[in-house]
């Protein structure tokens, strides 16, 4: 969280001359969406932060009302036993479990990001 608090956050600033309206990303332990987001909405409140979520992660469903262990059916949150949590192929994200840095980001809207998609971005 720090370290992209104090230097993640302020380089891409920096870099950009002062000209971030938005930030995505995804999270794992929420290190770096808590603070990038906490920088960014220092310097321009304005500023949206978004979450892409990975499957089988539960801060899509927690961000949406539910909790870690909710799962999405049919556009609304509920309570799904059997969960996969942690699924995604993309190392280090998409985590079954609220972090203490996740519970720090001020995040303002979150979109669910199927593996295949973000593989085919990379």
């Amino acid at each position: 969280f720090r370290s992209h608090l104090e230097g993640t956050a302020p380089e891409m600033w920096s870099q950009s001359g002062g000209k971030i309206d938005g930030f995505v990303c995804s999270s794992g332990t929420g290190g770096t969406i808590s603070g990038c987001s906490q920088f960014l909405k220092a310097v321009n409140p304005s500023c949206q932060i978004y979450l892409i979520d990975a499957p089988g992660s539960g801060y899509r469903p927690y961000l949406l009302g539910g909790d870690v262990n909710t799962q999405m059916v049919m556009g609304e949150p509920v309570d799904f036993i059997e969960r996969s949590p942690g699924s995604s192929i993309n190392e280090g994200i998409g985590i079954g479990r609220l972090t203490h840095n996740f519970k720090q980001a001020r995040i303002d809207g979150v979109f669910a990001g199927p593996d295949a998609e973000t593989v085919e971005m990379a």
